[in-house]
C-alpha cells in the first residue's frame, strides 16, 4: 500500500485527510530506504515538510495549505500529539507527532529530508525558517526510563536489515491507530491481529531494535499477552 508513488496522492482531485496521512506515512517509508541505500545516519529526519511536495506552484501552494491544515486538525491546534498505541502495566508505547520550525536539510536533488547530523558530511540544500513534521515511537518498559527514537531511523535500521516486508506492517499498523482513533472500530480486531503480527516479527531481530527495547525478553511477553485478545475478538 506504501510502496508506490507517493506524489500520486497529492495529485487527486478531492485530497481528503486519510489520503494526507496515507502520503505522510509514504514519505516516511521512502525516506527510510533512501537513507537505508545512501549510508546516512538518519537519527532525527522530519516525516514532512513544504518543501519536498513535487508540484507547480500553484497547485503546492493548495495542497500544501491543504496539508498543513490537515495537520493542525490531527494535532488538536498544537505542536504536538501523542497517540496511544499499546498500554499495558508492561509495556506503554506511544506514538508522538510534533512539529518544529527550523533549518530543513535536503539532498541535491530536494527531494530527500536529511538531519543535521548527516548535513556536515553531505552535499546539502538548506531551508531556513521551515516548519518540519516529526514522528516518533516512545516506549516505557515497566517502572523505567521513557525511550524516544525517531521513526525514520528505525524504518530505516529494518531496511539495512532486509526486512521491508515488515516496514510495511508497522506503517499498516500506524494508519489502523489512525483510523481508530477517528471513529472506525469495526477495525479494531485487526488492530490486535498487526500488532500482534509485528510484535511477532519484531522479536526476531532484536538487534536491529536494541536501540528501542533493552530488554531481550519484552517482545516475547508482549506476545503472550496479544494472542489471547486476537483469539476472542472476532
Amino acid at each position: 500500500m506504501f510502496n508506490g508513488k507517493c506524489d500520486d496522492i497529492l495529485r487527486r482531485a478531492d485530497i481528503g485527510e486519510e489520503d494526507i496521512i496515507r502520503f505522510i506515512l509514504c514519505t516516511a517509508r521512502r525516506e527510510a530506504y533512501y537513507c537505508a541505500e545512501s549510508g546516512l545516519h538518519c537519527i532525527d529526519v522530519p516525516c514532512f515538510s513544504s518543501s519536498i511536495v513535487p508540484l507547480d506552484r500553484q497547485v503546492k501552494y493548495n495542497v500544501v495549505r491543504k496539508i498543513w491544515k490537515t495537520i493542525r486538525r490531527f494535532l488538536g491546534n498544537s505542536t504536538e500529539r501523542k497517540i496511544t498505541i499499546f498500554d499495558d502495566d508492561l509495556l506503554k508505547v506511544n506514538l508522538y507527532i510534533t512539529v518544529k520550525k527550523g533549518t530543513l536539510y535536503l539532498d541535491k536533488s530536494g527531494r530527500y529530508m536529511i538531519d543535521e547530523y548527516d548535513a556536515r558530511s553531505t552535499s546539502c540544500v538548506q531551508v531556513t525558517n521551515a516548519y518540519k513534521l516529526y514522528a516518533y515511537l516512545e516506549a516505557r518498559i515497566e517502572e523505567g526510563n521513557l525511550i524516544r527514537i525517531n521513526v525514520i531511523y528505525l524504518l530505516k535500521k529494518l531496511v539495512e536489515a532486509g526486512h521491508s516486508d515488515l516496514v510495511d506492517a508497522i506503517l499498516e499498523l500506524v494508519l489502523l491507530v489512525y483510523e481508530l482513533k477517528n471513529g472506525n472500530f469495526d477495525k479494531i480486531a485487526r488492530l490486535y491481529m498487526d500488532l500482534n503480527l509485528v510484535l511477532r516479527k519484531l522479536s526476531c531481530f532484536r538487534d536491529v531494535l536494541r536501540d528501542v527495547l533493552p530488554e531481550p525478553q519484552l517482545l516475547e511477553k508482549l506476545k503472550h499477552k496479544i494472542k489471547p485478545l486476537c483469539n476472542i475478538l472476532p
